[in-house]
């Protein structure tokens, strides 16, 4: 880009200059930005004289000016000017030629400052030369022309980086943050990684019974529910390690129908309650299947004031009853009671462990208790139970054989109930007992056949 001398276009009118010298007395060429830049470098070429003065002119947008010299290099030189701190939003320069001289290279860094992408591009800027006739120095001719120049620049994106968990800034992403008290100790309102309070961030929290993070699930035998809860009868999920059966249970206080107890408070203990009929299918209380099926074929006897127990009265029973291959004698709990009208005539229980297997027995397995006869002893006048398992046409039966001693003065009416429990498997019959001389009986005809 010259400061031409002649910049007549008539021979022929092609838009070209027809004979571009470069003017001997040099001129002013004046660059309008498009927009705020940054002037990183210009390159003037060949000033033949008073090099010291060519100069340019930076205009910032601001108002102001700043200017950098050329360096006295000689005839047929070439010099690049750099601005040696990058100036920012200049509205445009003007470069002064006291003498002839080109510009070429002009490097210009458009941009807001930010990670940057360098690109060529040509663009049109407008350029004002103003020359001196050299027969009427005080004659100065101004052109504006446009004129199209190759300008190196940056273009830009401008991004922001996101920002750090822990800054107290809540940035995106981030559910909370309070810098320094980020924390993982129970009860921090905000976790280290910036994330809030809750079940299952593995941090046991005021409100929270467990929080095992990612272990908490609601699976059966699960330790801790999705909840932050434990397990417990009535969450509906049944964990077979706690010992439930069935959940949840079919109705609160659902009877239990070998417990002994009036769960529901009808006043009907276990077999002598409806709802643990064997054609009924409940869940209890306590989450166990519980439901009473018939004792079947053998006879039972009650004796009152039997001489050879000092004068207690004596129950004694054999039958068997529908169980299950779940049956443990030497874990399972036994009970038994005989009841009417009146209540509860006798009941008694062997804790869990008190049964031992008959040796050569068969699977037989026995409680004995000698101090029973008197109406004590350890198990509530349990004297002797035998128990012992058997299959028919595959299904479980518990066999048992019972004597006790105890106070049987409520057995005055002949309607009784009858009810052995082993675990969870409860055997029951109520039925009319025969009057004797010495108290009662149930023979074997009054009993249901093997089914």
């Amino acid at each position: 880009l010259i400061i031409a001398e002649d910049d007549v276009d008539t021979t022929p009118e092609d838009g070209l200059v027809d004979d571009p010298d470069d003017e001997l007395c040099g001129g002013t060429i004046a660059f309008t930005i498009p927009h705020h830049c940054e002037l990183r470098s210009l390159r003037i070429i060949d000033i033949d004289c008073n090099e010291e003065k060519t100069h340019v002119q930076l205009n910032l947008a601001s108002g102001g000016t700043t200017t950098l010299y050329a360096q006295p290099l000689g005839n047929n030189s070439a010099q690049t000017i750099h601005v040696p701190t990058p100036i920012p939003d200049i509205d445009g320069f003007v470069v002064d030629c006291e003498s002839t001289c080109a510009i070429d290279d002009i490097v210009l860094d458009c941009c807001e400052p930010t990670t940057t992408t360098s690109t060529s591009c040509t663009t049109t800027t407008t350029c004002t030369t103003s020359t001196t006739d050299l027969e009427d120095p005080t004659t100065t001719t101004e052109t504006t022309i446009n004129v199209t120049i190759t300008i190196t620049t940056t273009s830009t994106t401008t991004s922001t980086l996101p920002g750090e968990c822990g800054d107290g800034i809540l940035d995106p992403g981030e559910e909370c943050d309070e810098g320094e008290n980020n924390s993982n100790e129970p009860d921090a309102t905000c976790r280290e990684d910036c994330t809030q309070q809750r079940c299952g961030d593995g941090i046991l929290d005021a409100g929270e019974e467990c929080d095992e993070g990612e272990a908490n699930s609601d699976a059966p035998n699960a330790t801790c529910r999705t909840n932050c809860t434990f397990p417990f009868c009535g969450d509906g999920i049944v964990d077979t390690l706690r010992g439930e059966q069935c959940d949840p249970p079919t109705k609160p206080n659902a009877e239990n129908c070998s417990n002994q107890k009036d769960d529901d408070e009808d006043g009907l203990i276990d077999c002598r309650d409806p709802d643990c009929a064997p054609t009924v299918q409940q869940c209890s209380f306590d989450c166990l299947s519980t439901r009473c099926t018939q004792i079947l074929r053998d006879p039972a006897v009650v004796r009152f004031n039997t001489r050879r127990a000092g004068g207690s009265d004596m129950f004694w029973i054999h039958g068997h009853f529908r169980g299950a291959r779940d049956t443990d004698f030497e874990k399972d709990t036994f009970a038994v009671m005989l009841s009417n009208d009146n209540g509860i005539n006798y009941q008694g229980t062997v804790v869990p462990g008190e049964f031992k297997r008959k040796v050569g027995g068969k699977g037989r397995y026995v409680f004995r208790d000698r101090n029973a006869r008197t109406g004590g002893g350890d198990a509530d006048g349990i004297y002797r139970v035998g128990l012992r398992e058997k299959i028919h046409n595959g299904q479980v039966y518990v066999y048992f054989r019972l004597r006790a001693f105890g106070d049987l003065s409520l057995a005055t009416v002949p309607t009784m109930t009858t009810q052995i429990a082993v675990g969870t498997h409860t055997g029951t019959i109520t039925a009319d007992w025969r009057k004797t001389s010495y108290g009662w009986v149930l023979k074997t005809s009054d009993f249901g056949e093997l089914q």
